[in-house]
């Protein structure tokens, strides 16, 4: 993270606040994201560029832990959570409305990254019924993703000008 400039942080987060939201979602932060959040929560970030199967996607800000942002991290989910699968959680977002998560389906100690592009995400409401017999709304939902990396870390050595 070294390399990294963090711009316009929030309040720095004790981890019980962190424990709090970790709480809500049900799950368990990587340490490495932990670490990050309690000093840059809500921070935009230099260089923000990410390459991703042939597209550049843009990591514009973490989500913030405070209650008055308008990027707020629970806020981000519950906006969303009808369109996301179960254990996909955001944590930063791109100036689109789309948002890189934390995806703890297949190992809750240790989630990989993926991006998720709203424009795609689908809810149930979206499709008649009938439709819903020719494809299932997990798979939907699953097109909507794109695997980022492995770590949160390993994100964050992704970013470049």
């Amino acid at each position: 993270m070294s390399s990294i400039k963090w711009r316009r942080p929030g309040e720095p987060l004790r981890r019980e606040d962190i424990s709090k939201i970790e709480e809500i979602f049900g799950i368990c932060f990587p340490e490495d994201y932990v670490k990050c959040v309690q000093q840059y929560h809500g921070a935009s970030v230099i260089p923000y560029r990410v390459d991703l199967n042939g597209n550049v996607r843009v990591f514009a800000n973490l989500l913030s832990f405070s209650n008055d942002s308008i990027d707020n991290i629970v806020q981000a989910y519950n906006n969303n959570k009808d369109r996301l699968m179960d254990g996909i959680v955001p944590f930063a977002c791109d100036p689109a409305g789309n948002y890189f998560c934390f995806d703890f389906r297949k190992n809750k100690d240790k989630p990989s990254i993926v991006f998720w592009n709203h424009e795609i995400a689908v809810n149930a409401d979206d499709y008649y019924p009938e439709y819903l017999k020719r494809f299932s709304l997990e798979e939907a939902q699953e097109r909507a993703m794109e695997k980022v990396c492995n770590s949160f870390s390993k994100l964050l050595k992704m970013l470049h000008d």
